[in-house]
């Protein structure tokens, strides 16, 4: 999976949830300014950061997509 689409995918699911960046920080735990250059492809999140996020979400990210 690219940064991009990552980032790309990421946004797409918490707004299919109804969640603002605020939401998805409070639910695994990275500030919504990661969350916000994540989406936006600025930067890429650390393994760990997309196993919480993926969690947080119900959806499955990883680097090798």
């Amino acid at each position: 999976m690219t940064e991009d689409s990552i980032g790309e995918k990421i946004r797409a699911a918490r707004l299919q949830k109804g969640w603002t960046h605020r939401r998805l920080s409070a639910e695994c735990g990275y500030t919504q300014q990661s969350i916000a250059t994540w989406e936006r492809g600025e930067q890429h999140p650390s393994p760990r950061a997309l196993k919480a996020v993926g969690e947080a979400l119900g959806i499955k990210l990883s680097e090798d997509e």
